[in-house]
């Protein structure tokens, strides 16, 4: 209902017809929202990793509460929050063969359209090297997020991960 009904309703209240926009933009503000979610769970524990001696600190030192945030929050945050962050991004390559069914094509429904209009491919060929292409961008997001795990360890400071008392 909401899928056919939408475009009515917003024509109808709005003047603007949907249909005429791409369905790109509305993929894009779908996952935006959707892993908006998922990001705040995944930070919000990052944050509260941080001490409160560390803000007292800050604060003791003169910074205010943003350079508080950028110079000693957000490093040791990021250091805590950086392997969940890279499971998500990881997670929204997997999930994003999901969109084919609004009519965007990325990789799996180029490769379903490739097994669709040529019957001389295998479909069990195709379909692996989708798979096989996954694979290679879930590594290559696995190293960069390795190697930015490396660098920020150096910000790791004094959070709770190590079973400390808050």
């Amino acid at each position: 209902m909401v899928y056919y009904g939408l475009p009515v309703l917003v024509q109808q209240l709005f003047g603007l017809n949907i249909n005429d926009i791409n369905k790109m933009v509305f993929c894009v503000i779908t996952f935006s929202i959707y892993y908006g979610a998922y990001l705040s769970e995944v930070l919000r524990p990052a944050y509260l990793s941080v001490r409160k001696e560390q803000h007292d600190a800050a604060y003791g030192l003169g910074y205010t509460k943003l350079q508080t945030n950028i110079h000693v929050v957000i490093p040791q945050m990021l250091s805590v929050a950086l392997p969940s962050l890279g499971n998500e991004v990881i997670n929204l390559v997997h999930q994003s063969s999901i969109l084919f069914v609004l009519g965007t094509v990325d990789l799996m429904g180029k490769a379903d359209m490739i097994v669709s209009t040529d019957f001389t491919s295998s479909p069990l060929l195709t379909y692996f090297c989708a798979g096989i292409i996954y694979w290679i961008f879930t590594i290559v997001i696995m190293i960069i997020v390795h190697q930015v795990e490396k660098r920020v360890d150096v910000y790791k400071g004094d959070t709770l991960q190590d079973g400390g008392i808050s």
